[in-house]
C-alpha cells in the first residue's frame, strides 16, 4: 500500500457544498455502507469540519488524497438519542446549513429541520435511535446539550478516513464508479 496508489477515477468533480453536495454525501454514506461492519445504528451524522479539501478534481483519485480530503482524521462512535433529542440535532443541522447524513432526511424551514425521516420512516418522539457520529461533531458546541453533554458515546469501529479508504479500495475492486449525486437528503422548504 503506497500513498499514490489509485483507488477509483472520478468522472466529474467532487465538491463539498451545503446543504448536500455529492462529496459530503459519498461520505456519509461510505462511512456508513463500511461501518455496518462494525455496529449497528440508523443513521449516520458527520461534522462538516472534517473535509480539509473542498475540492477533488476528475481524474484518478489516490490514498494520498484521503489524506488532503480528511487531514484530521476522527474516531466514531454510537450515541442513543430518543426522537425529541433527534428532532434538536436535526435542528441544529438545520441552523448550520447542513452537514454531511445518511440514513435521515428533512427540509430546512426558518432554521429548523422539518418532515425528518430515518431510515424511510417518520421520526416518533418517543422511540430511541442509535446514531453513528464522529467525536468532534459529539464535542462541538454548536451540538444541542442533549449530544454535547452525552457520557454515552461510546467508540464502535475505525476512524473516517480508513473507512472512506476501505470504501474507495472496494469501489475500485467491483470496477463501479464514484457517484456524484445529491438526492434531497437536505432541502429547502420555501
Amino acid at each position: 500500500m503506497h500513498l499514490s496508489d489509485t483507488l477509483c477515477t472520478l468522472q466529474q468533480p467532487f465538491s463539498k457544498a451545503q446543504p448536500e453536495s455529492g462529496m459530503t454525501n459519498w461520505m456519509a454514506d461510505a462511512v456508513a455502507r463500511n461501518a455496518q461492519a462494525f455496529c449497528s445504528f440508523d443513521a449516520c451524522v458527520l461534522s462538516y469540519e472534517l473535509l480539509s479539501c473542498a475540492y477533488l478534481s476528475p481524474g484518478p483519485v489516490c490514498r494520498r488524497d484521503m489524506y488532503r480530503l480528511i487531514e484530521q482524521d476522527d474516531a466514531l462512535g454510537l450515541l442513543e438519542l430518543d426522537g425529541r433529542q433527534l428532532q434538536l440535532l436535526c435542528d441544529s443541522i438545520a441552523s448550520a446549513g447542513g452537514i454531511p447524513l445518511s440514513g435521515i432526511q428533512f427540509s430546512i424551514k426558518a432554521h429548523k429541520a422539518v418532515n425528518v425521516h430515518i431510515k424511510d420512516k417518520v421520526l416518533h418522539p418517543d422511540l430511541v435511535y442509535r446514531i453513528l457520529l464522529n467525536k468532534g461533531l459529539l464535542q462541538s458546541r454548536s451540538m444541542p446539550a442533549c449530544v454535547y453533554h452525552n457520557k454515552h458515546w461510546r467508540f464502535c469501529c475505525p476512524s473516517v478516513r480508513y473507512l472512506l479508504i476501505s470504501d474507495l479500495e472496494n469501489t475500485l475492486q467491483q470496477q463501479t464508479l464514484l457517484k456524484n449525486s445529491t438526492d434531497q437528503r437536505i432541502s429547502y422548504d420555501d
